[in-house]
């Protein structure tokens, strides 16, 4: 016998010749090889009759795995076949074994050939005669056993049961992963089963050998790959393919058969399928395997009828059968969810009111789709045009399946709405979606019951509000009494003398206006009450009584009894002798009045004398009513009048009613001045434009605007302007309310009046005024500089100047402009300190054909100087001179001086109120109870106003002004009627 033993690193060296004869040992004592020991080495080998020893040998700390080595035997290096026929245990703190293996577990020597023997005969070479024969063995062998060994422990790093090394050297497979070919089953498990841990499918059927392990087929056995294991008509390679179970029938327990579910498209492995409705027929796919339809065909049968409501999917009816000779065939039946077997159960259901809608598909008879209405399908295929009557105030979804290519289209007489389309629901789309099929009614609903208004304990009489089911935007159309009276909203309050409401609606998306429904309102003798309560007013406009008729010397409203001569009580007649019919409760007679609260502001009384109240009020009895004080506000003092009658009952009985008025006392007190129309107002308006001014312009606009006090005491449109004069007219229809624009038309003077309310004719104010022609005055600014050229003023200076001229002289219809601006440098003028150096200055230029604006730095006791206006026209010293420092309106008191008006400011103007005698009539109007200016109005702080009297002042009035000379008050030249030019 001859064994190698071979170290792994030496294994290279063997297979070289050089290396053969140091590695090779032939019986003996084992031999160790020469290399230093690093690990598990085999270091030596012994040969005899009797076996075969092997020595091993390692260092001490080596792990040996599992205790144990496995011997490997291979007959030949190339190609090696190793097999691990041995197995030793081994004391690792050892260092080393010996391991005998006896002969008789050795393998056998292979089986040597025959030899092949050849047999010749010739002469011999010493006797020619003589011949000899020789037998030759041309290929005797000698039998022996040879081969190779390898040792190693027990390791097994990826856990399938072989260890590292026989996965190595016998089994070809990874030793760091455990199932080498992927195929479910361990390499471990592979080698027990008998199947190869390296070839994934071992029996090549197309099924993973640990598939079929794992469901309990033979991976061993190609033919039952066709098998169909479960009964479920797959076969097992398909279910392999698929992912279902070859062992079970229906793998995701749904209640389907995997095969049934394969087949019709569905999912095996998906059990919420069994509830989905894939062909919208109405029946789940697991109640289509139930009744052996086809869940992607709404009618299995054909008879037009939707599996989900037909009674029996796999046999034929007649859908236009109508067995209970209702009118309505079988199919609407089983649509309504009625029976065809109990006439008039349709009508009933649909007793409330219907509408005919009409279905027009494009789809063909060969469609599979389907048109869902609401939750009941309607098979595509079935017919093209199909009517069907929905409750009306309904809102029906539809859905159109499966349908590719289809339109559908919906109409109908009356009204329907569409809404959300999509797919081949919409204008010209095809093919799947949705909308909304709305057939919406109009309900009315009343506060009051329909029928009797003699309800007069409130306004409006009712109030109808309009609901469109089911809710929908669109617009709404009210009719009274024939007449249209609103559109837009849906509420609507009447009066009592209304006879008809009417309502109608276009909705939105419509395809046709929703017919008008009456409201069911009825005025029965509803002229009765509007005659009766016909002298009670809701607003009322009465004079505070404060005068003093009886000449006491006590205002008459202080005194609470008999008052002669009274003529400021209001008189009221709060019922008529109104009638209607012959009824009972439309006689006046039978119904009474009384006041039963009032405000504190307020009196009544049952004669004008202020005897006595009035008590119960009869028909044509008179109430007095005064007013104590003018009222705080528009709608602080009122009355309530309440009456006491009868009215008719639903059923026409007389019933007890009561109801009451509250009527609004506005209480003006003359004497106290509430309206007030001043000439000129030191107010503008939000444009700065001078309110109430004396004179307007020929073509110019003017703002005048009456005072009410206190405010709000009497609504704008009680308020009423005209003109006596066609030399201005009003503005756009401005003649209404507390502001009126005018508009110059001609030169000449004009008066404005304003009437307020039911005040007496005599009450009214006026304003007086005068439209102008226009005049444009040219100004030429000579701004001086000191001897450095620097400026008294900058131009934007002299600009702000004139516009607050311009401004100021709007009301005199004049107006100025810069035509031009030289800068002068003159120490001497920079600061005019006295009469001389001014008219050296004002004689600086002349004859421009404008005025002469000198800008200075300061002017010794003045803010501005004109030039004495006894100087001739055309003398150079005429002219004018602003300092730096000043008010903005000085240049504009200057330009007064220009035209001829004289400084109002060194005159007295004297104590006491303003009155006509200090104003003169052209600047007051009125009459004597207007209170024409504000009560307690001193004169002097009047006269403080004009122009002419200081610098920070804007009015010119129309007429002169009044100052005290000496003793007498004598007129003094601040106003448009005494200006001397307009064109200074």
């Amino acid at each position: 016998m001859t064994f190698t033993f071979i170290q792994q690193d030496d294994l290279a060296d063997y297979r070289s010749a050089a290396a053969a004869a140091r590695t090779q040992a032939t019986g003996g004592t084992p031999m160790r090889s020469p290399a230093t020991l690093t690990g598990l080495s085999l270091t030596g080998i012994v040969c005899d009759t009797n076996g075969v020893t092997l020595s091993a040998a390692w260092p001490t700390n080596t792990v040996i795995a599992g205790d144990a080595l496995d011997i490997f035997f291979s007959r030949t290096l190339a190609p090696p076949a190793w097999t691990n026929r041995w197995w030793a245990a081994v004391e690792p703190a050892a260092g080393g074994v010996e391991i005998a293996i006896p002969r008789s577990e050795l393998p056998p020597a292979p089986e040597a050939p025959a030899p092949a023997c050849v047999t010749n005969t010739a002469p011999s070479a010493y006797d020619p005669s003589v011949t000899h024969t020789n037998i030759v063995c041309t290929n005797a062998v000698r039998q022996t056993i040879s081969g190779f060994f390898r040792l190693a422990d027990l390791a097994d790093s990826d856990g399938d049961g072989l260890t590292d090394a026989s996965e190595r050297l016998t089994y070809g497979t990874r030793s760091d992963l455990a199932d080498t070919d992927d195929d479910g089953l361990g390499d471990g498990a592979e080698v027990a089963l008998g199947t190869s841990p390296t070839n994934f499918d071992t029996d090549g059927d197309g099924m993973p050998d640990g598939w079929e392990y794992l469901h309990g087929l033979d991976p061993l056995n190609a033919t039952d790959a066709e098998d169909d294991t479960d009964w479920d008509t797959l076969a097992n390679l398909l279910e392999y393919h698929i992912g279902t179970s070859p062992t079970n029938s229906d793998t995701d327990g749904d209640g389907m058969p995997d095969g049934w579910e394969y087949l019709h498209g569905l999912a095996p492995l998906d059990a919420a399928d069994a509830e989905d409705d894939i062909d919208a027929d109405g029946l789940t796919n697991l109640l289509e395997y139930i009744h052996a339809a086809d869940p992607r065909n709404p009618d299995h049968d054909g008879d037009g009828l939707a599996d989900g409501i037909d009674p029996q999917p796999n046999a034929g009816h007649d859908a236009f059968a109508d067995d209970d000779g209702d009118g309505y065939p079988l199919w609407q039946e089983l649509f309504y969810g009625t029976s065809d077997e109990v006439p008039g159960d349709v009508a009933q259901l649909l007793a409330n009111g219907a509408r005919t809608v009409t279905f027009t598909t494009s789809a063909s008879s060969f469609s599979c789709g389907v048109l869902k209405i609401g939750s009941h399908p309607i098979p595509l295929g079935w017919r093209q045009v199909f009517s069907l009557n929905l409750p009306a105030g309904s809102s029906t979804p539809l859905t159109l399946n499966d349908a590719p290519g289809v339109s559908v289209s919906v109409s109908s007489s009356g009204c329907i709405v569409l809404t959300g389309s999509s797919g081949g629901l919409a204008s010209g789309g095809t093919g799947d979606g949705t909308a909304t099929l709305a057939l919406p009614v109009i309900t009315v609903l009343s506060d009051v019951p329909p029928g009797h208004c003699c309800h007069y304990h409130r306004d409006p009489c009712a109030t109808y509000t309009a609901i469109c089911t089911p809710p929908l935007n669109g617009t709404w159309r009210w009719m009274v009494d024939g007449w249209p009276a609103a559109e837009g909203t849906n509420r609507l309050e009447v009066g009592h003398d209304i006879s008809s409401v009417h309502v109608g609606f276009d909705p939105d998306g419509g395809n046709a206006p929703l017919d008008m429904v009456s409201a069911g309102h009825v005025a029965n003798c509803h002229h009765f009450l509007a005659e009766l309560t016909f002298g009670v007013a809701v607003t009322n406009l009465i004079y505070a009584n404060t005068d003093d008729d009886n000449q006491n010397g006590q205002p008459d409203s202080t005194e609470h009894l008999y008052v002669m001569n009274e003529d400021d009580l209001s008189p009221v007649k709060p019922m008529s002798l109104a009638s209607c019919c012959a009824c009972g409760v439309h006689d006046a007679a039978n119904w009474t009045c009384r006041i039963t609260d009032k405000s504190g502001n307020l009196r009544d009384f049952g004669d004008p004398e202020k005897i006595s109240g009035p008590g119960t009020i009869r028909p044509n009895d008179m109430v007095f009513v005064e007013g104590l004080a003018s009222s705080t506000n528009r709608y602080a003092d009122w009355i309530d009048w309440r009456y006491d009658g009868e009215v008719l009952g639903p059923t026409g009985e007389p019933v007890a009613t009561n109801f009451t008025i509250h009527s609004v006392y506005t209480v003006i007190d003359l004497k106290t001045a509430p309206v007030r129309l001043e000439p000129v107002t030191t107010a503008t308006n939000s444009q700065g434009v001078i309110v109430n001014p004396a004179g307007v312009a020929v073509g110019g606009l003017a703002l005048y605007r009456v005072e009410v006090v206190p405010p709000g005491l009497i609504p704008d449109g009680d308020i009423h302007w005209s003109c006596n004069s066609g030399s201005v007219s009003f503005y756009a229809g401005h003649n209404t309310g507390r502001e009126a624009i005018v508009r110059g038309v001609s030169p000449g003077a004009f008066t404005l009046e304003v009437s307020v309310g039911d005040l007496p004719a005599s009450y009214p104010p006026y304003i007086h005024g005068k439209v102008l022609e226009p005049t444009v005055t040219p100004i030429h600014v000579y701004i001086i500089c000191d001897a450095n050229g620097t400026p008294a003023v900058s131009t934007a200076t002299v600009d702000a100047w004139v516009a607050e001229a311009n401004r100021i002289y709007k009301q005199a219809a004049m107006s100025f402009y810069v035509a031009g601006v030289q800068h002068v440098v003159s120490n001497d003028w920079f600061d005019i300190d006295n009469d001389d150096e001014f008219y050296q200055l004002c004689a600086y230029t002349s004859g421009t054909g404008g005025l002469e604006l000198y800008c200075v730095n300061s002017i010794v006791g003045a803010s501005g100087k004109h030039s004495d206006m006894n100087l001739t026209n055309g003398d150079p010293r005429r002219g004018m001179a602003v300092g730096a420092i000043v008010p903005l309106t000085t240049l504009a008191h200057e330009l007064g001086h220009a035209c001829g008006l004289v400084d109002m400011y060194k005159f007295d103007s004297g104590d006491g109120l303003v009155s006509e005698e200090k104003t003169g009539p052209p600047n007051w109007s009125g009459g004597s109870r207007t209170g024409y200016h504000a009560p307690g109005l001193a004169y002097r702080t009047l006269s403080y106003r004009s122009l002419m009297h200081q610098y920070n002042s804007t009015e010119i009035p129309l007429d002169a002004l009044t100052v005290m000379l000496g003793t007498n008050r004598e007129p003094i030249s601040v106003g448009i009627d005494q200006m001397a030019t307009r064109e200074p």
